[in-house]
């Protein structure tokens, strides 16, 4: 069974007891005496679980048992309809009827059947009766199933505007809300809908669905802070609002907030518990590394490793912690890992040169870069990577030979500016300045990646004059 955020683990217990007093019943050949809510319970845990065809079984002993208990005969007509059982559907609804004549949950159900069945014209009479003297809470209620019928019907703008209403006669309607939700972005009704949100949440702040709303709106208009802020409020007025948590921590992620993701990813660890998939731990470890805290991210790391040791991605990001530490055998140990599982991603093959080039083994270096490179011969930081092993290894003749390939698939001011280090490295002074002006010309920005490649030529003179001459081509001037 599983174990959902937020639930009590004694609860989970007990019901955990329940299944199997229910199911020992078959084995001994005997039908047990179980209480209409204790049916109910069995009911939903099984429907929850995904398995419907032991929740109808459940509901339909309920109903045998207790023939007078409007709430079961609901219930299993429910997940009849849920299920596509339009006939029994209908069947135990007309004993529902009989049992509770104009019950307005009873009819409710009914259209909703007839409108799953196709018949939406006979639920939209019955809709329209219901209406009359119906209070605030029932004609939200009969608005929503409405609204279902011009679903579909394919009528989404008068589903729009029908959940609208909705929600307006009982804005605590969470399943109106939340379908209100849903629809405003199949309709792309975002900046409506955002007015709407915002005058519903004025009248009453504690609305977590409708600030979650919100904040989906905000999202699709590109406001993003203050999706964030409204997503928080959702947290703050429900503080087990897990699908809130989830989507601000993503959210905060994609803006490189790192530490308001990191608060809320925890908190649905917190939350999870046992139950927390691999990818939540990966995506912890990737809030602590780009918060520059590689040890910790490790951990988390090593641990959704566990649980999906087939992943080359936490391998890959692994063997980074280890790299942003200096750690640089460790970082090989899990490059390597990384490649094991897939040997076709240029960047597993960058970065393992990188381990050895810092390891000082440059033949290493170079044999991985090569094959980088072989992979994607576009990408100019592979070829840069290449010539700066070859230049560090005293071969700068070798290294303008590879920058002038790079030159034909991969060009640009990246390839311009290692080209340049090459020539001073050799000796080529005049043709290093002549590439220097060309390299200034196409991308200025660019230039501190000379001082990179040879820091002795931030004190050049005639670097820096010509650096000084193109000043005034930066758009930043």
């Amino acid at each position: 069974m599983m174990i959902y955020p937020g639930q009590n683990h004694n609860e989970e217990r007990l019901l955990r007891r329940l299944q199997q007093r229910y199911e020992n019943q078959f084995a001994a050949g005997t039908r047990v005496y179980f209480t209409v809510a204790e049916f109910l319970q069995l009911a939903a845990s099984y429907e929850e679980e995904g398995m419907p065809k032991k929740g109808i079984e459940a509901t339909a002993q309920g109903v045998a048992q207790h023939p007078f208990a409007i709430d079961l005969h609901l219930k299993l007509a429910q997940l009849y309809l849920d299920n596509h059982f339009f006939d029994k559907a209908f069947d135990t609804l007309a004993k529902a009827r009989g049992l509770a004549p104009g019950d307005i949950e009873v009819e409710l159900l009914y259209a909703e059947a007839l409108i799953a069945a196709g018949d939406v014209s006979e639920a939209m009479v019955l809709l329209d009766f219901l209406k009359d003297g119906a209070g605030s809470s029932s004609l939200s209620d009969i608005l929503f199933i409405e609204a279902l019928a011009h679903e579909r019907n394919d009528a989404y703008e008068a589903m729009f505007y029908t959940l609208q209403q909705s929600v307006v006669a009982d804005p605590e309607n969470q399943e109106a809300l939340e379908r209100f939700g849903s629809c405003t972005l199949q309709c792309r009704k975002y900046t409506e809908g955002i007015a709407f949100y915002e005058q519903l949440l004025e009248q009453n702040a504690y609305l977590p669905v409708a600030w979650y709303n919100l904040a989906q709106a905000k999202v699709y208009m590109a406001e993003y802070e203050e999706a964030v802020e409204a997503y928080e409020y959702a947290i703050a007025v429900d503080d087990q609002y897990w699908q809130a948590c989830r989507d601000c921590a993503d959210l905060c992620m994609e803006l490189q907030h790192f530490q308001k993701a990191l608060k809320y990813y925890l908190q649905l660890l917190e939350a999870q518990g046992s139950e927390a998939e691999a990818e939540l731990y990966v995506q912890i470890g990737q809030c602590y590394l780009q918060l520059d805290r590689p040890s910790a991210a490790i951990t988390f790391y090593i641990r959704s490793a566990q649980m999906d040791p087939l992943n080359d991605e936490i391998y890959f990001a692994i063997g980074e912690c280890y790299a942003a530490q200096g750690q640089w055998m460790n970082a090989v140990q899990y490059f390597e890992k990384t490649l094991g599982i897939d040997d076709t991603r240029e960047e597993y093959l960058g970065a393992l040169a990188e381990a050895y080039y810092n390891l000082g083994n440059t033949d290493m270096a170079v044999e991985y870069i090569r094959e980088a490179i072989a992979l994607n011969d576009i990408e100019a930081r592979y070829w840069i990577l290449y010539a700066t092993f070859l230049i560090d290894a005293g071969q700068a003749e070798e290294a303008l030979d590879v920058l002038e390939e790079a030159m034909d698939t991969a060009p640009g001011a990246e390839v311009l500016y290692c080209r340049v280090a090459c020539l001073f490295a050799t000796g080529k002074r005049n043709a290093a300045m002549y590439w220097l002006g060309e390299a200034l010309t196409e991308d200025f920005e660019m230039h501190r990646s000379l001082f990179e490649l040879m820091p002795e030529l931030e004190t050049d003179a005639s670097v820096i004059n010509l650096i000084a001459d193109h000043t005034w081509q930066s758009p930043n001037y």
